[in-house]
């Protein structure tokens, strides 16, 4: 008898080209172009294979896969996931997911057929549990006042990171609207970004179309830029939003920062509840360290642990300020992670050429003191 396969695409292009290849071979084909009729007829029709795409509205193939192998009915059929090759991180979460085999379009025929052999000639049993998707290791980076620098050290640690992790992807994501710092300070000018996702319902945000949206920077850095002005209409930006972004986004990449800026709003909570680790940025001066003792106060009800929040002071000289390590620390009950000593003109240099300090003189002091605390934040 021959085996029946049955392809899921949105795309009516997609399903004719390849349910012909199919057919020429002799298969029986059944489609569906969307998750919810796969679903159903992975249950009624009862495939020998699916062939699946992970870009779809709505349910994505992803989502369908975890659904597939969550059915008991269901948990034994062979998945083929297909995807754009631009999307690099599909591979990984689709394995997660529960995927048997990828394949990235345009196919050629022959490649799809000897897939499809293989997963077919394999014997048909109940496929693995499907495990957690591997999420980055996140780490906000927020400010106990404005003007102390945060979406600098940001920008310049997410550098640093990527500069000696090159086989990881790094990220970061400016949550931030109407400020656009992080594209600013990498040189870029702000185009769609957390402008574009906050314009759609958080309901319909897919990997797809958050991916859609991140820049990849000269330095191999991908970012996800903030609007440089408050759209209209848009408002604030909504928690919901930061969950669905920050949840695609953290099965991109190994590496996640977020410039979470100085105000402790409802979305700026939802972000922290998404970090493994928390840079607070301090001066030495009465008000700051005021402030930052009523944040740190704030993040114990997050899961962090002492050692995950870290506090770095960066000292200005023309602050004029006296407290010593010994006193910022014996104010806020809590060791300092790095003290980083400002360089005024070599920060105004960078910020006018729209080149991270830590790329326009990686051997300067400040460039040494970001490496140090990067390899701290990576434990």
């Amino acid at each position: 008898m021959n085996k029946k396969i049955l392809i899921v695409d949105d795309d009516p292009d997609s399903l004719k080209l390849i349910e012909l290849m199919l057919r020429r071979r002799g298969y029986g084909v059944i489609s569906a172009q969307s998750g919810d009729e796969a679903l159903g007829k992975a249950e009624t029709d009862k495939p020998d294979l699916i062939i699946l795409d992970v870009m779809m509205p709505g349910m994505d193939g992803h989502e369908v896969c975890r659904k597939l192998r969550a059915n008991s009915q269901t948990a034994h059929l062979p998945v083929l996931m297909f995807t754009a090759k631009s999307l690099v991180g599909d591979k990984v979460a689709g394995f997660q997911a529960g995927a048997d085999d990828y394949l990235t379009k345009p196919i050629h025929p022959a490649e799809l057929v000897s897939h499809v052999e293989t997963l077919l000639e394999q014997p048909s049993e109940p496929r693995a549990k499907v495990k957690p998707p591997p999420k980055a290791r996140t780490i906000g980076v927020m400010g106990a006042k404005g003007g102390v620098g945060t979406s600098t050290l940001a920008v310049n640690l997410a550098v640093t990171v990527c500069q000696h992790n090159e086989l990881v992807q790094v990220s970061i994501a400016d949550l931030r609207p109407g400020l656009a710092s992080v594209a600013l300070l990498l040189g870029q000018t702000p185009q769609g970004g957390l402008a574009a996702l906050m314009s759609l319902n958080p309901d319909s945000l897919s990997q797809e179309t958050i991916e859609r949206q991140v820049v990849v920077h000269a330095s191999g850095l991908r970012y996800l830029p903030a609007p440089l002005q408050p759209e209209s209409g848009q408002g604030n930006l909504l928690a919901d939003h930061v969950d669905v972004v920050l949840g695609h986004m953290a099965l991109t990449t190994a590496y996640l920062f977020l410039d979470l800026g100085s105000v402790l709003d409802e979305a700026t909570r939802h972000a922290l509840a998404h970090c493994d680790a928390v840079v607070i940025v301090v001066e030495p001066e009465r008000l700051c360290l005021t402030l930052a003792d009523a944040l740190l106060s704030e993040i114990q009800s997050f899961d962090l642990s002492p050692d995950d929040q870290h506090v770095v002071l960066v000292e200005r000289t023309e602050t004029g300020a006296t407290y010593s390590q010994a006193e910022v620390e014996n104010l806020l009950g809590h060791k300092l992670a790095a003290i980083i000593k400002s360089a005024p003109e070599l920060a105004r240099q960078a910020s006018e050429q729209g080149t991270p300090i830590v790329l326009m003189q990686p051997e300067s002091e400040i460039a040494v003191q970001l490496h140090d605390l990067s390899r701290n934040l990576l434990v």
